[in-house]
């Protein structure tokens, strides 16, 4: 059982920074009105774009890219990323930042990407009351980060804004009009964020404009990968649900987030790919993965 090893995640995800403790605290100082600006997109758009909230720690993120390309060619799905401190640390930064002023602690749902056959136009949540039906103020909502640039030639988001979508705060019925839609690109650094009734999908990849693109001297868009996570208010959807314990998402200090051990991640990252393996079924030619899945 190498899989329950840390030297075993070590070596495939090429890092040290797989530990049971690691330290969250963040220097950098906060910007004290994104929580509230973020909060008014999300009751008046239902989605936002904060351009270069990661943009000053950019290298924790690539680390978090090339550990998703690692475990893929090891035969594990990217979501194992989540075994790395840096992905926590991410949750730190977000929480304090963004999600905490608004009432929502991350709840364990999470999940990476890489390449992408593109998601159908869904909501991350079909209970309405995800959403406040007098505020407008979320109850869920997801984090998306993008660990490389995501464009309509690779795969980007789309989202139908608020006022366009009929069934934002009643039921998921609704007619969307194609010009709806509004495309989100994002380069790495900058995260999406859109509450759990917002209609929204991913594009597939386009190669013919991936072609076109390199044929005019312009860089060919790099595989996309991304890293998914959700935020919800307990009385909505309670970490447990996801296989998380409340306990460790409790700052410990005021400012610092007291992650899952890893072992308790490793639980995380199965009971995901079980929650999600209706849109992407659990692989079954990785006998190590197998044995995992057997033994959670």
């Amino acid at each position: 059982m190498s899989y329950l090893k840390l030297a075993y995640w070590r070596s495939i995800c090429g890092t040290d920074a797989i530990t049971d403790d690691p330290d969250l605290r963040d220097e950098r100082e906060t910007d004290s009105g994104l929580a509230q600006r973020v909060g008014e997109d999300w009751r008046k758009y239902g989605y936002t774009r904060v351009g270069g909230f990661f943009g000053d720690s950019i290298g924790r993120l690539e680390v978090l890219a090339e550990a998703a390309r690692r475990l893929e060619n090891a035969g594990w799905p990217p979501t194992f990323v989540i075994l790395l401190n840096d992905a926590w640390w991410a949750v730190a930064r977000a929480q304090r930042e963004i999600f905490r002023e608004n009432a929502l602690l991350c709840n364990g749902d999470f999940y990476a990407w890489t390449q992408t056959s593109g998601w159908s136009i869904h909501r991350d949540r079909d209970d309405h009351r995800c959403v406040d039906s007098i505020t407008a103020a979320p109850l869920y909502a997801t984090l998306w980060i993008p660990l490389t640039e995501a464009t309509p030639a690779n795969g980007c988001v789309y989202v139908v804004p608020k006022e366009r979508d009929e069934g934002y705060l009643g039921d998921c019925t609704g007619s969307v009009s194609t010009p709806d839609i509004v495309a989100l690109p994002a380069s790495v650094g900058d995260v999406l964020s859109w509450t759990g009734r917002a209609l929204h999908f991913g594009g597939r990849p386009d190669e013919q404009q991936m072609e076109l693109l390199s044929s005019r001297g312009v860089a060919r868009p790099r595989e996309r990968i991304a890293l998914s996570l959700a935020f919800s208010n307990p009385s909505f959807e309670a970490a447990e649900e996801h296989g998380l314990e409340t306990e460790v998402l409790t700052p410990n200090g005021g400012e610092r987030l007291v992650p899952p051990s890893v072992s308790e991640r490793l639980e995380l990252a199965v009971v995901q790919l079980l929650i999600y393996q209706a849109n992407s079924a659990v692989p079954t030619d990785n006998p190590e993965l197998t044995a995992l899945v057997a033994l959670c």
